[in-house]
């Protein structure tokens, strides 16, 4: 089991999106229940795209943001955080390595 420390998930999160709940509230509990999971998606894409950052940035932060989440999910397994994203573990180590670099 590959699992990693707390301070590291903390550390790679560097942009909140925490406007994110905001979006899901939005959604009323009528049309919650018709609303798909695209078009929760593309709201999401919509706020994320209003983010004060450069285009390559948005994609990063978002990319974090989901690692992350998916390790605090997990309790830092990164092996059940990858099945969580549906990638391989080890693209998920890769990614997680670049952004420690990146931070």
């Amino acid at each position: 089991m590959h699992e990693l420390p707390r301070s590291v998930i903390a550390s790679i999160t560097r942009v909140p999106l925490k406007a994110i709940p905001a979006v899901l509230a939005a959604v009323n509990t009528d049309t919650r229940k018709r609303a798909t999971s695209d078009t929760v998606l593309m709201q999401l894409a919509r706020l994320i795209l209003d983010l004060p950052l450069g285009g390559a940035s948005k994609l990063r932060a978002l990319e974090r943001a989901l690692i992350n989440a998916a390790l605090e999910r997990t309790h830092g397994n990164v092996s059940a955080a990858a099945r969580l994203l549906g990638a391989d573990r080890k693209v998920i180590e890769r990614k997680i390595a670049r952004i420690e670099r990146q931070a």
